[in-house]
């Protein structure tokens, strides 16, 4: 998380959205289809990130000018 979250430092907020809204929707995916234990606890992991992590931490450091 902490890496992840000073990538929001480097690139615009566009991308990012782009990239944590990509990577939700095969965290759903991913949990909507479990064939093993581990495939189970990634899905768990990037829903968390994916989430409550990165979507939060984008929208808080989102301002102004930043979108284009």
């Amino acid at each position: 998380m902490v890496f992840a979250c000073g990538l929001t430092d480097r690139y615009r907020v566009r991308w990012i959205g782009l990239t944590v809204l990509f990577g939700l929707a095969v965290a759903t995916l991913l949990m909507s289809l479990p064939t093993a234990l581990w495939s189970l606890l990634l899905a768990v992991f990037l829903l968390r990130l994916m989430g409550q992590g990165m979507m939060a931490h984008a929208a808080m450091v989102a301002r102004p000018g930043t979108m284009r």
